[in-house]
């Protein structure tokens, strides 16, 4: 792979795309925890895959991490309260797309009180990774909402190689993976040691557009250091065009590798992460 500037840079093209006014009017605004809500509404659908069955009732009282919905289902991942206090509703709920699906209503005590037994996960083996993150509820922090636990549990018979890690963040107003790189790019480095040492993979790139200099200088910074002896960890600039982060046109950019239709990157011995999923994966 070529390097310009300390980088590496593109090593397939993408066809076509577009040039886009970016209005990144957030990119210089650090992040800010918004304050707790009176009353939450968890759909018990916010993932690709099967909708989550409610597992608690009206009337109950719960904590900050408790679960409140899940499935048996594999392409599924559990979903958490995200306020201290008392279930209210179960049932029907409205979602932006017009769709309806069953959800849970948390009236909130104040108190934000976590949930008893939270505790870092005993992480020893591959299984254990896998059950870690499926017990974490993430999902797919890009925009797609795929279980994360799925798609990281690739079948034996295909090698992965490389991990590409999506920081393109090519639509033209969001700023959240921007700033995820200007605020925790050590988190970014640790997720990728993480899936590295327990997915078996040897190479990552991590993909910028290239209208992102300072995002660029920290993710270098953390890149190059002494646990990555062997310089399998880079960072590439890709042209800013949409949709670069389109996950088969990344892997393009990134690797040269061609995804045929109606497979996966997995096909081509690649995984490809959002940037936050991965920060994620560390906390």
């Amino acid at each position: 792979m070529p390097k310009i500037s300390g980088v590496l840079s593109a090593v397939g093209k993408v066809k076509g795309g577009v040039k886009v006014s970016h209005n990144k009017n957030t990119a210089d605004c650090a992040t800010v925890r918004i304050p707790a809500p009176e009353k939450v509404v968890l759909p018990m659908s916010q993932h690709i895959g099967a909708p989550c069955i409610p597992t608690v009732k009206v009337g109950e009282t719960v904590s900050v991490g408790q679960v409140v919905g899940d499935t048996d289902k594999y392409v599924s991942a559990p979903i958490h309260a995200s306020i201290s206090g008392k279930v209210t509703a179960v049932g029907d709920v409205k979602l932006a797309n017009g769709l309806t699906c069953c959800g849970v209503t948390i009236q909130s005590d104040g108190e934000m009180r976590l949930f008893e037994g939270i505790e870092p996960p005993k992480v020893e083996t591959k299984e254990d990774f896998f059950k870690a993150v499926r017990a974490s509820g993430l999902v797919g922090l890009g925009g797609a909402g795929f279980p994360t636990h799925v798609k990281i549990n690739v079948p034996a018979d295909k090698k992965i190689d490389t991990l590409v890690v999506n920081a393109a963040e090519c639509e033209p107003f969001i700023t959240v993976d921007y700033r995820e790189c200007i605020e925790n790019s050590w988190d970014i480095l640790s997720g990728i040691h993480t899936l590295r040492e327990f997915l078996g993979i040897e190479n990552v790139v991590i993909a910028v557009e290239d209208n992102k200099p300072l995002a660029i200088e920290n993710l270098i910074s953390v890149a190059d250091n002494s646990f990555d002896k062997e310089n399998k960890i880079n960072v590439m600039t890709l042209k800013s065009k949409y949709p670069q982060g389109a996950e088969k046109m990344m892997v393009l950019s990134a690797t040269g590798r061609k995804v045929p239709v109606g497979k996966l990157p997995a096909d081509v011995g690649c995984v490809v992460r959002n940037v936050g999923s991965v920060a994620f994966v560390a906390r």
